[in-house]
């Protein structure tokens, strides 16, 4: 019997090669004989033309795979907010009218704002599915009001844990990393501002990590005179593993998160994580794993980072401790494991898993293949 695993997400970026590891660690295995990879969104920032077209694509190969599975397949919906919600809620009312049992995992840092302006269409989409995945309590309390208690659970990113190399602490000032999530929601500005404010003595090693202008960013940062500032961009293969080696504390200044992979990255790495409140990210973070701003004023920062920093001393113990809890809370075996048991209860232990989910790890997945 043939499985499809279908990868489905908003234009994809390089972060989902954090995710190929983790998929390839967790699903392939169970998987793996007769693996039929589809690309279900472009590669790249296209015309909504083209999106269009592929997402009819997707729903042809979904027709497909319902109609040649023997028993109703399990379908794993990851859903964002806007207009890709909505694609996919064609895909599950599909599923469904084909006797699958739906999963859905619900990622975007905005969904609870968009589950707000449109509850009916969101109500409606939870209820075809037989369990709805939130990545962290805090965003189960978001989703409660949509769908039924019962059929809501919690399962945050796992990720393959690396070997964790020791803080490297030779330099004069601390290097810091700081991974934008490319929006005004990231907390630049915030970061900006706060560094701006420290005491002129007090200096570190800036890394940017991640997406968005970048650039912008860096011009801001130097001028606040508090140290040198790099331009990382995204965090790929061996240079990923290098730029990690470097970093002694990761700032994460989000106004609106959910569960980034970042400070799973971070914590399964043993660096100290100083983080908003903002989604997720105290629920990760937890007791000892680093610091929780209490707000988003700038000068609330300021006073954080002048801790954390002090606390260089510490940073190793720090990092002990958030590694210990990402061991606990996002091993990737363990991730894996429950993924499997929810599978196996929404269909009985005796269907298919059929998997919707993020296109760029295909190639990934397909290298690591048995013949």
């Amino acid at each position: 019997m043939k499985h499809a695993i279908f990868w489905l997400a908003p234009s994809p970026t390089a972060r989902t090669d954090l995710s190929a590891a983790v998929e390839r660690h967790l699903l392939v295995p169970e998987l793996s004989r007769r693996v039929q990879l589809i690309r279900t969104t472009p590669t790249a920032k296209t015309g909504r033309g083209l999106k269009i077209m592929v997402a009819l694509r997707a729903l042809g190969e979904l027709n497909s795979a319902i109609r040649y599975e023997s028993g109703a397949p399990v379908i794993h919906l990851h859903l964002d907010e806007g207009a890709s919600f909505y694609r996919d809620a064609v895909l599950a009312a599909r599923a469904r009218a084909g006797g699958g049992n739906i999963v859905i995992s619900v990622h975007g840092r905005h969904f609870g704002q968009f589950a707000a302006q449109d509850p009916r269409t969101v109500r409606t989409m939870f209820s075809r599915a037989s369990r709805i995945i939130a990545l962290t309590p805090n965003q189960r309390s978001e989703l409660a009001p949509y769908v039924d208690h019962s059929r809501l659970t919690v399962l945050p990113h796992g990720v393959v844990l690396p070997k964790v190399v020791p803080l490297q602490q030779h330099e004069e000032v601390p290097v810091v990393l700081y991974p934008s999530g490319g929006d005004v929601d990231a907390g630049s500005e915030l970061l900006v501002k706060a560094v701006g404010a420290l005491p002129r003595g007090v200096k570190a090693r800036w890394l940017l990590a991640g997406e968005g202008d970048l650039d912008t960013m860096a011009r801001a940062l130097r001028n606040t005179r508090r140290g040198p500032v790099e331009v990382v961009g995204w965090l790929r293969g061996s240079r990923a593993e290098r730029i990690w080696a470097r970093t002694n504390i990761v700032v994460l200044p989000a106004l609106r998160e959910s569960l980034p992979i970042w400070v799973v990255e971070a914590m399964a790495r043993a660096r100290p994580v100083l983080a908003s409140t903002a989604g997720g990210l105290p629920d990760a973070v937890g007791a000892g794993g680093g610091w929780i701003v209490a707000d988003n004023h700038p000068t609330t920062w300021t006073r954080a980072l002048r801790t954390a920093f002090a606390s260089r001393p510490d940073w190793e113990h720090i990092g002990d401790v958030g590694r210990t809890r990402a061991e606990a809370l996002f091993d990737g075996d363990r991730v894996a494991e429950r993924l499997l048991e929810i599978y196996s209860e929404v269909a009985g232990g005796r269907r298919t898993p059929v998997l919707l989910r993020l296109p760029d790890a295909m190639r990934a997945i397909r290298a690591h293949l048995p013949g």
